[in-house]
């Protein structure tokens, strides 16, 4: 990812190319020729559009996201004071399943 990170946001390139992520990959030590044939097939698009399905049926709708116990708190930029009262109240739920 670090590969990605760098051609996208310091070398600007284009990482919806194949040939960039294939050399992102090969810089990170995978094969470039293998990384070009898993590009060309369709299971990586498969197997994304299946995530993002998941996460959308989870309550995902922006990042960070978070989750406690399979349980979405929030999903999305919050201030502080509202992340930490999701966390607390999150974690008092917790506390009465345990006991109950």
């Amino acid at each position: 990812m670090e590969a990605v990170f760098r051609a996208y946001f310091i070398d600007a390139q284009d990482i919806g190319q194949h040939s960039v992520l294939a050399d992102c990959g090969a810089s990170a030590g995978l094969d470039r020729d293998r990384v070009m044939a898993f590009l060309a097939g369709d299971l990586a698009d498969k197997e994304m559009r299946a995530g993002d399905q998941a996460a959308r049926e989870a309550g995902v709708s922006g990042v960070p996201s978070f989750f406690l116990d399979g349980h979405g708190l929030f999903s999305g930029a919050m201030p502080a004071e509202t992340m930490a009262d999701a966390f607390r109240k999150g974690n008092k739920v917790l506390r009465e399943r345990a006991v109950g």
